[in-house]
């Protein structure tokens, strides 16, 4: 999934920097120049344009003194050939996304979309997402696009899905077990010791009110609030059982 909203946004930006402007750092030609390189890699379009934003990067930062305020600013001679590359860079992005299909994304919920268009494991710290199993990972991803594309039922399911996978998990490293059945681990677990009570107690609300409804066809998800608190509860039991 491109955002190509914010690749747009970062290209014009590229294309309206004037002699004097800012050449070295975050704020930048060459932070603006990064910005691009990271969204173009992540989504593997435009590969002949990666090479050649590098390059200009490296070029900048061995050419500009950074120190130096006054040496850190565009001369009017690299302004000519900063425009003839943006014409290059341009053509390369916009041959690489004209084919592709576009759709509004969902940006007006409580999370952070910014986030959402960079994938479920911005919500998580690199600890908790490093111990999380591969189909939760995926689930949890899946469950982000489905969000970004307001399929507000699906998203739920696979929130659900991603946390009854942690159940199980859990359940295994408590008892050395496996079962498959949510409502069978939970009915073990409220008699075990070891098993945090608070956490089983949620998970049960959490099978009760939200997976089963939505194990029925009758049921769905309408609206945008429900689907984000599936996301929630999912992102804190895996928090929890993975901390």
């Amino acid at each position: 999934m491109i955002d190509i909203l914010t690749l747009g946004r970062l290209t014009y930006k590229f294309g309206t920097k004037k002699v004097g402007s800012k050449v070295v750092g975050d704020y930048g030609i060459t932070g603006n120049l990064n910005e691009i390189l990271k969204l173009v890699e992540r989504n593997s379009i435009a590969l002949e344009s990666h090479y050649l934003i590098k390059n200009l990067i490296k070029i900048y930062e061995e050419n500009y003194n950074v120190k130096d305020d006054n040496e850190n600013i565009l001369t009017s001679e690299d302004h000519e050939d900063l425009k003839q590359f943006y014409s290059v860079i341009f053509s390369f992005i916009f041959v690489a996304l004209k084919d592709k299909i576009v759709f509004p994304a969902y940006s007006y919920g409580d999370l952070n979309f910014q986030k959402l268009y960079k994938g479920a494991k911005r919500f998580f710290i690199s600890k908790i997402w490093k111990n999380m199993q591969n189909i939760e990972k995926k689930d949890m991803e899946d469950c982000v696009k489905c969000l970004l594309t307001e399929n507000w039922t699906p998203a739920g399911v696979m929130a659900m899905r991603a946390i009854e996978s942690a159940v199980r998990e859990y359940y295994f490293k408590l008892t050395n077990q496996r079962k498959t059945q949510w409502w069978k681990i939970l009915e073990e677990l409220k008699t075990n010791q070891n098993a945090d009570q608070d956490l089983v107690k949620e998970l049960d609300y959490i099978r009760e009110h939200i997976r089963n409804p939505l194990a029925h066809p009758e049921d769905r998800i309408e609206n945008h609030a429900e689907a984000e608190e599936a996301f929630l509860h999912a992102k804190k039991i895996l928090t929890k059982i993975y901390s």
